[in-house]
């Protein structure tokens, strides 16, 4: 699903256990109210601190990367 998402430039910046469902055995990712366009210049606070990378809390600027991060940390 992110790999999805992010081929059609969407950053959902809070993958969280909140808004990943399962669903008739597919597993589906729900509330894009933080999902923004990706652009390389992205640096705005958003998500939930407990699933957001260093750099998200930090105000530093990130990537895609975040949504997989909040993902590793669910699988953890």
């Amino acid at each position: 699903a992110l790999e999805y998402i992010h081929s059609k430039k969407v950053l959902h910046r809070d993958i969280k256990p909140d808004n990943v469902i399962l669903s008739n055995g597919v597993i589906k990712i729900i509330d894009f109210s933080w999902a923004t366009i990706i652009s390389p210049k992205k640096s705005v606070f958003c998500g939930t601190l407990g699933y957001a990378p260093p750099e998200v809390s930090e105000v530093n600027q990130y990537n895609e990367s975040i949504d997989l991060w909040g993902l590793g940390v669910i699988l953890y």
